[in-house]
């Protein structure tokens, strides 16, 4: 990846793609192309699309990417109010970030990636997190799972860092917002962000008189 970031699709061309952002110089396998896009190989039974122009491709001849995880650590420093999990690796893998509800989870998966170690430095202050798993769910596919406190997960970011001469991905894990102790002003303090779906050429329902969903939407959202 040559951009700061990439998104990576399902299905390429389709109106509502579910999508996954990839961070810069991210190394991946491309086994196809359709019209603007390259088909990319995350495993045996999955594929993704990521744009052309995203995309710097190496020259032939170049060895497959397949990186390695050689250290873990679950920190226990609670920096804006996010638990941050570490990984020590030897190239940046191909990985997706899926959200569970039952029970509330973060489960990242890395591609072409192998584990080096089996220990995993987890901090038994850490409140947000209650465990942290690995799996194999196929050959050469990491699967790491955040089981959370919390009834549901409340966000995360996805970085790379270089510290001391050391990659690590960084997943930062965001904790549920404090409610002010203020009777009556449990949000005073917090910025509330109110997404009001639609708008732009996506108009949504229209209504018997001509109203557009997306422009009633708004007014809502800034009522």
């Amino acid at each position: 990846i040559t951009t700061e970031e990439a998104t990576f699709l399902i299905e390429p061309y389709v109106s509502k793609p579910y999508t996954y952002t990839i961070p810069k110089e991210t190394k991946f396998v491309i086994v196809g192309e359709y019209g603007d896009y390259y088909k990319v190989r995350f495993s045996k039974t999955k594929t993704l699309w990521v744009e052309k122009t995203k995309v710097k491709v190496l020259p032939e001849g170049t060895p497959l990417p397949k990186t390695v995880i050689y250290g873990t650590t679950v920190s226990s420093e609670a920096v804006n109010n996010r638990t941050k999990i570490f990984f020590n690796v030897s190239d940046r893998p191909l990985f997706v970030v899926e959200e569970s509800f039952s029970p509330a989870a973060l489960e990242l998966i890395f591609s072409n990636t192998i584990l080096d170690t089996g220990w995993l430095t987890e901090f038994v202050d850490q409140k947000n997190i209650r465990c942290v798993r690995f799996s194999y769910p196929e050959e050469n596919i990491i699967k790491l799972t955040a089981y959370l406190s919390d009834e549901e997960p409340w966000g995360y970011d996805v970085y790379y860092e270089d510290k001391g001469g050391v990659t690590r991905l960084v997943l930062e894990i965001k904790h549920r917002p404090k409610l002010n102790k203020i009777p009556n002003l449990p949000l005073e303090g917090l910025t509330v962000f109110i997404d009001p779906g639609h708008g732009g050429e996506e108009k949504g329902a229209l209504g018997p008189t001509g109203l557009e969903e997306k422009e009633v939407n708004l007014d809502m959202s800034l009522a």
